[in-house]
């Protein structure tokens, strides 16, 4: 389909394995490999924070030349919900745009999730949405989705997903553009240091009022392990959990194989930091598996220790028989 359709771009908005679950047959080689008549070789890779462009080369046996095809899997879209935030599929769907322009070629998308309605429902209202609202001043999300459902049944399944449209929408025509040339980050952050008259506030508050506004209401819901009896002495604030589906799990038996801590990214590198909090005297051990099963070969403690400080594990180093020439 991919070659008949003459496609170069593929949009997946699925993991491979969701909640333990397998959602999406992994169909792409990590080098090369050949499918029918079809030869399939990955170029290159780029990982974000939010999804992963893949550059694929295809050949077809008895064809002459090749065709390039770019996949964009984003990867923090949890199963029948939304992600967190607009901006970065606001951005995925411009470097999609960039990247049609480049090779001149603007042939249709291969959009897919699971079954191929919820989530891509979702990219496909959201970008028909934005070139309508830019096109011609005005947008219809009712009715561009109301005939696209003519054409596939049940494009969005929840009410969560079609709200999330337009907040996107609103993100893309009002929100605060904070991706900035580097060149220009000193005039840019002069500027946010500046108090807004109105708000009476500087622009770095202003931001970091929107950043709050994510914490609680979301993870909390998110953070059941956490909030288990076996593991609530295991946290040191009660208000600063790990979510079920970003946390490392100890290679223990349980309800030993918990720990207050979180994968996080770097630039282009997924579950590049461990971040956890100080250990408490009753998670020494469980900090020391943490290292053990991560393969960590760093540690980076921010905080003073205190001999003085009851619930700091202040020896925590210095345990014996344990080596730290990690």
């Amino acid at each position: 389909m991919i070659w008949q359709e003459d496609i170069n771009v593929i949009v997946m908005t699925a993991n491979i394995i969701e909640g333990g679950k397998k959602k999406c047959e992994k169909y792409w080689p990590d080098k090369i490999s050949k499918v029918a008549d079809i030869i399939i070789t990955l170029q290159n890779e780029m990982s974000f924070i939010d999804y992963t462009i893949r550059n694929f080369k295809l050949q077809k046996v008895g064809v002459s030349g090749h065709r390039i095809v770019r996949q964009y899997q984003y990867t923090a879209w949890p199963d029948h919900g939304v992600p967190t935030y607009a901006l970065a599929l606001l951005n995925m769907l411009k470097n999609i745009q960039s990247f049609q322009k480049i090779q001149q070629k603007r042939t249709p998308w291969v959009l897919h999730c699971s079954a191929g309605v919820g989530r891509s429902g979702t990219v496909m209202l959201l970008d028909s949405a934005l070139e309508m609202s830019l096109a011609e001043g005005k947008v219809d999300v009712l009715g561009i989705l109301y005939r696209m459902r003519q054409q596939r049944m049940n494009l969005i399944e929840t009410v969560e997903q079609y709200a999330f449209v337009y907040r996107a929408l609103v993100e893309y025509h009002f929100g605060d553009i904070s991706c900035k040339p580097a060149n220009e980050m000193v005039l840019y952050f002069n500027k946010l240091r500046q108090v807004d008259p109105d708000a009476k506030k500087t622009g770095l508050e202003l931001q970091f009022e929107k950043l709050r506004k994510l914490e609680n209401p979301y993870f909390q819901q998110k953070c059941l392990a956490a909030l288990t009896p076996n593991n609530k002495n295991k946290n040191r604030d009660p208000y600063i959990l790990p979510p079920d589906d970003g946390r490392p799990v100890l290679k223990t038996s349980p309800p030993s194989n918990y720990i207050n801590a979180v994968y996080a990214y770097h630039y282009g590198v997924q579950n590049h930091f461990v971040i956890t909090q100080y250990p408490l005297s009753n998670t020494v051990a469980d900090f020391w598996q943490l290292l053990w099963d991560t393969g960590s070969s760093s540690i980076v403690v921010l905080n003073e220790i205190s001999n003085k400080d009851e619930v700091c594990a202040s020896s925590f180093l210095c345990v014996p028989y344990v080596s730290t020439n990690c």
